[in-house]
């Protein structure tokens, strides 16, 4: 439950900035990347939580569509946007972030800058090539997330499942 609260924060926070809305679109499609490619080829919880960052930003843009323009049907959009995402939370829940803290603990130690040194050996290539996508993050946001993300699962050697 604390993830979503967590997203949640995060697109409302984005949202909150006065930026273009491209930007926040250019975030949201980043992120979503992100957990995608942090995630294992079949990890639903990648899946589940990039659909409840889609939906937490379509709830943030009917919270201001209302807002705006208060009408009967843009409050029923929210209220149905918003019985989506607690539909939603049991597939989040069984995220497992239990390890990550460890693993990027053990990072911070001479064995584990070790292992990082042998994770960007065995994976150079792709982090290469991961790298070249990131450089042009302008052209495609979700390829930059994801690439990044895949870049962090190679060299920390966490993967979300």
């Amino acid at each position: 439950m604390w993830k979503l609260v967590f997203l949640a924060a995060l697109v409302i926070g984005s949202s909150s900035i006065e930026v273009e809305s491209s930007n926040s679109m250019n975030m949201k499609n980043f992120t979503v990347g992100f957990l995608a490619g942090v995630g294992n080829s079949s990890s639903t919880c990648s899946a589940s939580m990039g659909n409840a960052i889609n939906i937490i930003y379509k709830i943030v843009g009917d919270i201001s569509l209302d807002i705006k323009s208060p009408n009967l049907q843009e409050v029923i959009n929210t209220l149905n946007d918003l019985q989506t995402l607690v539909n939603n939370i049991p597939s989040v829940k069984k995220c497992d972030f239990s390890s990550l803290n460890e693993s990027l603990m053990s990072l911070f130690t001479l064995k584990g800058l070790d292992q990082l040194v042998q994770n960007y050996l065995n994976n150079g290539e792709q982090i290469f090539s991961d790298y070249n996508t990131i450089l042009k993050c302008n052209t495609n946001y979700y390829n930059c997330g994801f690439s990044s993300g895949n870049a962090f699962k190679l060299l920390s050697g966490w993967i979300l499942n």
